[in-house]
């Protein structure tokens, strides 16, 4: 199964395993330089950079287990920060009970977090 560790799409070596492959293929691509290590584990959970498998053979084995790998990345986050212009306006119209208006910190801390609650709430409508 595919994972993303600092934003490189990687496999453990159990998984290349599963994928039918075997751990002496693993050992002999790391030496010759057809693979990159990722990070090094502990009994299987060495990480192998996908991308950087250089045999055809291997990396058609590892995608007809686990699927395609995207040559574009989809969208990094879930969801994108807008700021909310109309709490915004909501914020700089309201005043304190003397009468003075809103310190601009304690405005600027109000619409960040409405603009963040109004985020979370399009990414939840859009994973339903």
């Amino acid at each position: 199964m595919y994972q993303v560790y600092n934003n490189t799409l990687t496999i453990t070596v159990n998984d290349w395993c599963k994928a039918g492959l075997t751990y002496h293929q693993f050992n002999h691509d790391a030496k010759e330089g057809y693979l990159s290590i990722h990070r090094r584990g502990y009994r299987g959970d060495t990480l192998i950079d996908v991308k950087s498998i250089k045999r055809p053979d291997r990396l058609q084995k590892i995608e007809s287990t686990y699927g395609k790998i995207n040559e574009k990345p989809g969208s990094s986050s879930l969801f994108e920060v807008k700021i909310d212009t109309e709490a915004r306006a909501f914020f700089l119209r309201q005043t304190k009970p003397d009468g003075t208006p809103l310190g601009l910190d304690l405005i600027e801390k109000y619409v960040n977090r409405a603009s963040l609650f109004n985020s979370v709430k399009k990414a939840l409508e859009k994973s339903k």
